[in-house]
């Protein structure tokens, strides 16, 4: 499953040091050179989110 670009991706860890909080719903603004994780916006906040900390949200 590669993220991308766009992708809407579901908080499931507690970030909220960082703005973010569990059930939040957050969208893909780039990708982390080194690792390949997604960095998240709330709008406000940009975030690297780790794997165990999102879940992939299926477009319908």
């Amino acid at each position: 499953m590669q993220i991308k670009i766009g992708d809407k991706l579901k908080v499931v860890a507690n970030v909220t040091k960082h703005g973010f909080r569990v059930g939040q719903i957050v969208n893909v603004v780039d990708i982390a050179p080194t690792a390949g994780s997604p960095v998240c916006t709330d709008g406000q906040t940009n975030y690297v989110l780790h794997d165990s900390e999102y879940e992939f949200i299926w477009e319908v």
